[in-house]
């Protein structure tokens, strides 16, 4: 009885929360704050009144937890304040169920938003192609791929993904999770390496070791040739997916907007870093902020954050100007429309439940 109540309130503040969302792109704070008081009232009283201490300490792990990780999600640039407040009302609601893979309950809104990353994939790929259909725009995914930055990155996917596909084809036997591990650290750094050369002697070298293992344990056989093409089939329709998204992406959420019509709370594309009079927009990254973290460049010379889910203040609408005045950046500004995140929430909780 006590998981269900919890179950059916969270369900009740997802499907408000999502219909909001889908309307304005904002979860009101009233319906936060209702959900937050509610949630931590029942399961304080729930606590005293069943004598069960328990319940109050896991209660408080898991907002500390939640409230920790979500804030440097955010303060990332990955998610939107909304969300950290949502989730932190998923954490109140957590019911007393056993999550998959043994995780402890104070990961529940952790684990809800990973299910929800995979949940909106679908959801963005669908309406992208809904989106190319409605208007005619068929051969913009073809044409994305079709450029000769695209088809280099296609070629470097395909011997990367089938380098990784002879791993597993030699670690057959080896423990699931080392494979993946091994194979997301080491295309994460090919990938990353910039100089080409030092990129393909990386592959070659790989490619030789690997071979001269499959070679001396007698597993190299036609059925390699069906693993490149099983590859290659891989690559291009993820490749095709990818430019299905991107083609429509800057139509369905980027837009422009002159300098001196800027208004507080709008979201920029880029992020404006401006040190000993040099300007430079960076996307805000992940990856990008870590760089400058580690090489101590971020805060100083960082006077405009796009990834604040508030949006711009007036100050840095003041910045922008006085840069527009002296000729160091264009009249339009490219902003970004958020993404309703919630549905994807709700998909993944009620899958999270039925788990």
């Amino acid at each position: 009885m006590y998981s269900l109540v919890l179950i059916f309130f969270a369900l009740v503040f997802l499907v408000i929360a999502t219909t909001t969302d889908m309307k304005s792109r904002e979860i009101p704070n009233w319906l936060i704050a209702f959900f937050l008081v509610f949630g931590f009232a029942f399961k304080l009283i729930f606590g005293l009144v069943s004598k069960q201490p328990n319940l109050i300490y896991a209660l408080l792990l898991s907002l500390a937890v939640t409230f920790a990780v979500f804030f440097l999600l955010w303060e990332f640039g990955v998610i939107a304040g909304g969300d950290l407040k949502l989730f932190l009302v998923l954490a109140v609601l957590t019911p007393d169920i056993a999550l998959p893979f043994g995780l402890p309950l104070f990961l529940f809104s952790v684990f809800v938003f990973v299910v929800a990353l995979f949940m909106s994939l679908p959801w963005l790929l669908i309406y992208s192609m809904y989106f190319i259909i409605k208007n005619n725009l068929y051969m913009a995914p073809i044409q994305g791929m079709l450029k000769r930055k695209s088809l280099l990155s296609l070629l470097n996917s395909v011997l990367v993904v089938f380098l990784l596909s002879l791993v597993f084809l030699l670690f057959g036997a080896a423990t699931p999770v080392i494979v993946f591990v091994f194979a997301f650290v080491f295309s994460f750094i090919v990938f990353k390496i910039r100089n080409k050369k030092v990129f393909y002697i990386v592959l070659l070298l790989a490619y030789a070791v690997m071979l001269y293992l499959l070679l001396s344990m007698s597993l190299f056989s036609f059925s390699i040739v069906y693993l490149l093409l099983e590859a290659i089939l891989f690559v291009v329709v993820f490749s095709f997916l990818r430019s299905a998204y991107s083609s429509v992406k800057e139509k369905l959420l980027v837009y422009e907007k002159q300098v001196t019509e800027l208004e507080e709370g709008d979201l920029l594309v880029y992020s404006y870093y401006y040190d000993n009079n040099k300007l430079e927009l960076v996307k805000p990254t992940f990856i990008n902020k870590v760089k400058r973290l580690l090489n101590s460049s971020y805060y100083p010379s960082l006077k405009v954050d796009s990834s604040k889910s508030c949006g711009l203040s007036k100050e840095e609408i003041d910045f922008l100007k006085g840069l527009y005045e002296h000729n160091l950046i264009d009249c339009k500004i490219y902003l970004r429309k958020t993404q309703a995140f919630a549905p994807a929430v709700l998909l993944g909780y009620i899958l999270t439940i039925m788990l």
